[in-house]
């Protein structure tokens, strides 16, 4: 309720006011499920950046994933990786597989396991551990990519 009379009240000042930002979005936590019911609604689709229709975006994250928060909601998968890959380089084309990289570089990505310390899969010694770490990172970087995943923590504990 606060929010609405925040917004009427701006709206007094700035009457071009179009757009409220009710923060981070995420699909699977029921918390933040009530943004949705305030309409029109919009989210920001993290992999190309560009505002979608929520209706079309639940769609989309509910069939690309359903347990993740970052996929492509802003256009059919194909279309995407295919608009990506007339811009990428040779060498890296070769890489692309269908939008999915060969050897995902995560030496960089940190993420949380509830330790106090944020690790990157080089701290890790236990070869099992590793093995469950590395492909949760190497999907979060073919996500988002190598650039943002830099710049992100990656929480793997709850």
């Amino acid at each position: 309720m606060y929010e609405i009379e925040w917004v009427q009240h701006a709206l007094r000042f700035r009457p071009q006011l179009k757009y409220y930002y009710l923060g981070y979005y995420i699909h699977s936590c029921q918390k933040m499920r009530y943004k949705a019911e305030y309409k029109p609604s919009e989210l920001c689709c993290p992999a190309r950046n560009e505002w979608v229709d929520f209706e079309t975006a639940k769609t989309r994250l509910e069939e690309r994933s359903p347990i993740r928060n970052c996929c492509n909601i802003s256009t059919l998968d194909e279309e995407y990786f295919r608009t990506r890959n007339r811009n990428l380089g040779d060498s890296e084309m070769k890489r692309n597989v269908r939008g999915k990289q060969a050897g995902v570089p995560i030496e960089d990505i940190m993420f949380d396991i509830g330790a106090h310390d944020y690790l990157t899969i080089n701290m890790i010694t236990d070869g099992e551990a590793k093995d469950i770490v590395r492909p949760l990172l190497e999907e979060f970087v073919r996500e988002v990519g190598h650039e943002v995943g830099r710049q992100c923590v990656v929480e793997l504990c709850s």
